[in-house]
């Protein structure tokens, strides 16, 4: 996130903390500080939403809910902790405890919760691959929760079936180029990229896969992505020759 933000890329901004969050209440003291009461707690080192919540406080209550794919357990008298591979949500404060303090002391990115665009009733973000400098393929991902991604049981959707418009996907393309940009030695990714709901939306980049071309029944000018990527690079000039 700091790299992508010293080359120019809007991304969620970062919970800031003078010390190290490395507890449920270091995190809840760095919230109550900024004023930040919905946060993404993302697992330092992980993939496809494995140690992802999805937490937020009530100011006024003090009510607690984490949406994440970790599942916990008690196994002789300790927890455990597995990628569930669905979603799962904890409202006890005891259960949120024991699953922010073995997080945040993993490592953990912690951002702002933002509000994504929404179809209907569902909330969605953009996988959108770029290759060569060039924004290609793009697949919308529909989720009824804040987690989006597809192995979740969460929906496909092309953009324009999605109302993603042309103005609007160009903010999402543009943004993704951008963060490309950000690493002048990678050749291709698939850049995750929320928009911002209203009249005036805003692209911000949650993450970059670097193996985030592998987009199942999408294509752009009849070929899939991997035909593609090898069309772009049939016609880039040879450096060696």
């Amino acid at each position: 996130q700091q790299h992508l933000s010293a080359h120019g890329v809007d991304v969620p901004p970062v919970l800031q903390s003078p010390e190290r969050i490395l507890s449920y209440s270091d995190l809840r003291a760095a919230m109550q500080a900024s004023g930040m009461y919905r946060v993404f707690v993302k697992l330092a080192c992980g993939s496809a939403a494995s140690g992802v919540v999805a937490y937020q406080v009530n100011p006024l209550t003090g009510a607690e809910i984490a949406v994440t794919t970790v599942g916990m357990a008690v196994v002789k008298g300790r927890p455990i902790f597995y990628n569930e591979g669905r979603m799962q949500r904890y409202t006890r404060r005891e259960e949120i405890k024991t699953l922010l303090d073995w997080l945040c002391a993993e490592g953990a990115q912690i951002e702002r919760w933002m509000a994504k665009a929404s179809y209907g009733s569902r909330v969605f973000d953009i996988r959108q691959l770029v290759a060569g400098g060039h924004a290609g393929h793009a697949i919308v991902r529909l989720s009824q929760t804040p987690i989006t991604n597809l192995h979740l049981r969460n929906e496909r959707m092309l953009p324009e079936k999605a109302g993603v418009d042309g103005y609007r996907l160009g903010l999402v393309q543009t943004a993704a180029q951008t963060a490309m940009a950000a690493f002048p030695n990678s050749w291709s990714a698939g850049i995750d990229v929320m928009l911002s709901g209203g009249d005036n939306p805003r692209a911000y980049v949650l993450d970059v896969n670097p193996f985030g071309d592998l987009l199942y029944h999408v294509q752009r000018n009849g070929l899939g992505t991997y035909e593609w990527e090898m069309d772009i690079l049939r016609k880039e000039p040879c450096e060696h020759a």
